[in-house]
């Protein structure tokens, strides 16, 4: 019951249907689609990287409340 508190991200609701299960991730030159506050999913820029597929990157903003 107490474990998930860490993992509970307060997000807009339409972002988060869009994002899907997406990993979070930095995002490469190659934008499959960018969302109205300019988070985007693209594929992933860290060659070798566990997840090599598509990623969502947030906002600079939000990028350090996810960690």
């Amino acid at each position: 019951m107490y474990s998930d508190l860490f993992y509970v991200v307060p997000t807009d609701a339409r972002i988060n249907q869009l994002r899907s299960n997406y990993p979070y991730g930095i995002g490469g030159t190659t934008n499959y689609y960018t969302f109205t506050n300019t988070s985007k999913i693209s594929n992933s820029a860290i060659p070798n990287y566990v997840y090599t597929g598509r990623v969502y990157e947030p906002i600079n903003e939000f990028k350090g409340d996810v960690a």
